[in-house]
């Protein structure tokens, strides 16, 4: 709304969002999660390696992919998949989607449910979308690291916005433990691994690759960490943003 003589005033604005003049200073703090970005998505050693008409596979960035994202880069790498990975959320894709989207909850997670540039179902591909019960524990005080209801049910959500029967696009709907014990995550790898044609020994050996690689982001982000840290004088002020994927 506008008087004459007076700024601008916006509805909906809270805790003075629109109202504020906002400045800008340079600074020499580095960009932490510009770098854990770039980390989380590091391309796999063997990737090169794929022939030129590899199968691809679609991965969405969204819910326990910010975390696990290198597993399964490696994972599907080792079984000879070629790696696709969905766009960053940006103001079109946001539009189309809240056109497409019937459950309001699903939105958040469907907004970026496909590879770019084409949405979810309509490259003729196979599409990774698991229904993940639980992950495996941070620490061993922890003995139940259960996902949300709504990460569990996202696959079996999402076709109620997305008809795959008008394309080729196959979604991979494997239930996985990965907080259940070794046995019982090898056990399910190796059957989603019969569902693509591969053998017990060619699944076991990509999650044993999988997990190293895994394992090599957990520690790269601990060391930047530390380094971080380290570069923090008594007199500087620290602030630890805790989240989950």
């Amino acid at each position: 709304m506008s008087v004459e003589g007076e700024k601008p005033l916006f509805y909906g604005s809270r805790c003075e969002k629109y109202d504020v003049i906002k400045r800008t200073k340079g600074s020499a703090i580095p960009d932490l999660f510009e770098e854990r970005e770039q980390m989380l998505f590091a391309p796999y050693e063997g990737e090169e390696k794929l022939p030129p008409d590899a199968p691809e596979i679609g991965i969405p960035r969204i819910l326990h992919f910010h975390e696990m994202s290198p597993f399964w880069r490696a994972f599907f790498t080792e079984l000879g998949y070629r790696v696709v990975l969905s766009d960053v959320t940006h103001k079109e894709l946001i539009r189309k989607r809240c056109g497409e989207c019937r459950l309001r909850d699903l939105f958040s997670h469907q907004s970026e449910s496909r590879p770019c540039p084409q949405p979810l179902g309509e490259r003729g591909e196979e599409d990774f979308l698991p229904s993940v019960v639980n992950l495996k524990p941070s620490h061993p005080e922890i003995p139940n690291s259960s996902a949300c209801p709504y990460a569990q049910s996202f696959p079996y959500a999402i076709p109620s916005s997305i008809d795959f029967k008008k394309s080729d696009a196959k979604m991979l709907q494997p239930i996985l433990h990965s907080g259940s014990g070794k046995n019982i995550w090898r056990r399910n790898l190796v059957e989603f691994g019969k569902s693509l044609h591969r053998g017990s020994k060619q699944v076991k050996k990509a999650l044993e690759k999988a997990e190293r690689f895994q394992a090599l982001f957990f520690q790269s982000m601990l060391n930047r960490g530390k380094t971080a840290l380290d570069q923090v004088s008594p007199k500087d002020k620290v602030m630890v943003i805790v989240g989950r994927p």
